[in-house]
């Protein structure tokens, strides 16, 4: 079936790829940096599904998924990155992330269009996936600092389930909606980042950044779901 093809050519680059390329980019660069380029994925999604989908490019959709890019990108930027001491090609790395992320949207999007099963696109891709991170271990150095696997683990794996879950939901919408509507409002998960942190860590301070992050992340979001 071409819609199996098509969700395990999706699993070779998302997630996997993508999280290789964007934890490389924080490692290199700093979160700040890196995390604020990687959110410019909603854009490379709404390119492609304009070029190979035909979705329609509505000036509302343009307006609501650069007030959600410009509120994640406030809510990244926290004033403390790193002196530049990483070539300019390492832009690549965040840059690559977000087409990517944008672009396996798209991809899932005409899977689904031949295959209506979201359950079907998570359990393809992510088998793909696995495989690739577990061959990319074979070429990454370990860490020399002692690891208490067992008490990491659980969390390991509660991390997975909660991402697994994110990956099936996004598929369920992607499948019901455009992904010039889903791949922005997918964007803005430092939100609840945000407020988990505030709620259980007490992290985060109120702040007029943070504030004006929210804002705008949040206008976006509305500005794409009534338009």
């Amino acid at each position: 079936m071409a819609a199996v093809g098509v969700f395990a050519v999706v699993g070779l680059v998302f997630p996997a790829a993508v999280t290789l390329f964007v934890f490389n980019a924080t490692d290199r660069m700093g979160p700040t940096i890196s995390n604020s380029i990687s959110s410019t994925a909603p854009m490379f999604a709404i390119l492609a599904a304009v070029v190979f989908l035909g979705e329609v490019l509505t000036i509302g959709r343009l307006l609501g998924a650069a007030g959600i890019i410009l509120g994640i990108v406030i809510l990244s930027w926290d004033g403390k990155s790193r002196p530049r001491r990483w070539p300019i090609w390492t832009l690549l790395l965040p840059l690559s992330a977000a087409a990517i992320r944008g672009g396996a949207l798209t991809l899932t999007k005409f899977g689904l269009n031949l295959w209506s099963s979201p359950f079907a696109a998570s359990l393809i891709g992510y088998t793909v996936s696995a495989a690739v991170v577990l061959g990319a271990s074979r070429w990454t150095a370990v860490s020399e600092t002692p690891i208490s696997y067992a008490k990491a683990l659980p969390w390991f794996v509660t991390v997975g389930v909660f991402n697994g879950t994110a990956v099936l939901f996004t598929y369920v919408a992607l499948g019901k909606g455009d992904v010039g509507i889903v791949s922005p409002i997918v964007a803005a998960s430092p939100l609840f980042t945000l407020a988990l942190s505030t709620l259980l860590f007490r992290q985060e301070k109120l702040t007029v950044r943070l504030l004006t992050g929210v804002g705008l992340t949040v206008a976006g979001i509305i500005v794409l779901i009534t338009r």
